[in-house]
């Protein structure tokens, strides 16, 4: 597999649940040992040395530990973040108008169908922009207070969420008016109006204290319409667009590959019509994975339309 391509595979990396510090190190080891970076890499990120550094990676090091390895994360999400997306158009629509959300304090919806790259995106900018973002994933198990903590560690005011929850929404909304934040609320369908009503007073009723992005599909956009006090807050209304040729090949082309020009336009409509169930162009880098693995095996080293043919038919 090429570099770029290898690359790739780290995208699920920049998922928060996957942060855990004793597999980050070992992710960092990997990737040091494959060249992808250095130590002095890591150094001029972290402001630790070099021999510190090498402690903590070879479970050494004797002093406070949890600020290093803190620091290791940080750096992981940072460095992934910047090296493994590959920017589609988007990619850069969706960075884009995070990026106006945070700027000037705007509450934002973003939606469209799965696979479109929404999530990739917008942890993609979480993670470069760590000390400026909040970033949960809801599901429908979650519940207000659990993503008021969320939201409190990623201010790091974690120590303050003990009482109710009115407690809690008053140190968040102290710490956003030292510092403002972005709060990005990614798989957003099933949010529930008390976390919308929790939201909307975070935020504010005139001018916000920080931006908010939530982030679903169209369901999120019929569930808001509904709950008018939150829908009526939202200023910026992305509907991110289906992978297009050019965003497509693109990727294919990350890959070892002796696929002409029309096989791969036939990949992305493929893809986009896989997508409407199962996931868009996250689908397509794991079909190209798999193809590659399927060469691979075969001691072949490009992929042909036959080893995307047998990818297929596995997938």
């Amino acid at each position: 597999m090429s570099n770029a391509a290898l690359k790739l595979t780290y995208l699920d990396e920049l998922d928060p649940r996957q942060h855990d510090p004793v597999r980050v190190v070992q992710k960092i080891k990997e990737a040091l040992e494959r060249g992808d970076f250095t130590q002095k890499d890591i150094e001029r990120f972290t402001s630790f040395s070099s021999s510190t550094i090498s402690q903590v990676l070879n479970d050494k090091y004797e002093g406070e530990i949890q600020s290093k390895l803190n620091a290791l994360v940080r750096f992981w999400k940072n460095w992934v973040a910047k090296h493994s997306i590959i920017q589609t158009n988007a990619a850069a629509l969706i960075q884009n108008r995070m990026d106006l959300c945070l700027k000037r304090k705007l509450v934002g919806l973003f939606h469209g169908d799965n696979g479109r790259g929404k999530s990739t995106a917008a942890q993609a900018f979480c993670a470069a922009h760590p000390d400026e973002t909040a970033y949960l994933v809801l599901d429908q198990t979650t519940h207000t207070i659990e993503a008021l903590n969320t939201i409190a560690q990623a201010l790091g005011i974690e120590g303050q969420m003990a009482g109710t929850s009115s407690f809690r929404k008053a140190a968040i909304i102290r710490a956003l008016q030292r510092k403002p934040r972005l709060i990005v609320v990614d798989e957003a369908d099933e949010i529930k109006p008390r976390l919308l009503s929790t939201l909307r007073t975070i935020y504010g009723d005139n001018d916000g204290r920080c931006g908010i992005v939530l982030i679903g599909t169209s369901q999120l956009e019929r569930t808001l319409k509904q709950i008018r006090y939150m829908d009526t807050r939202i200023s910026l209304r992305v509907s991110v667009p289906e992978m297009d040729d050019a965003d497509g090949i693109k990727l294919i082309n990350e890959y070892d590959h002796e696929l002409e020009r029309g096989e791969m336009k036939e990949l992305v409509t493929w893809a986009n019509v896989y997508s409407r169930t199962r996931g868009g162009i996250r689908a397509l880098r794991n079909l190209m994975n798999l193809a590659q693995d399927i060469a691979q095996s075969k001691d072949e080293q490009e992929i042909t339309l036959k080893h995307v043919e047998e990818a297929k038919g596995m997938m």
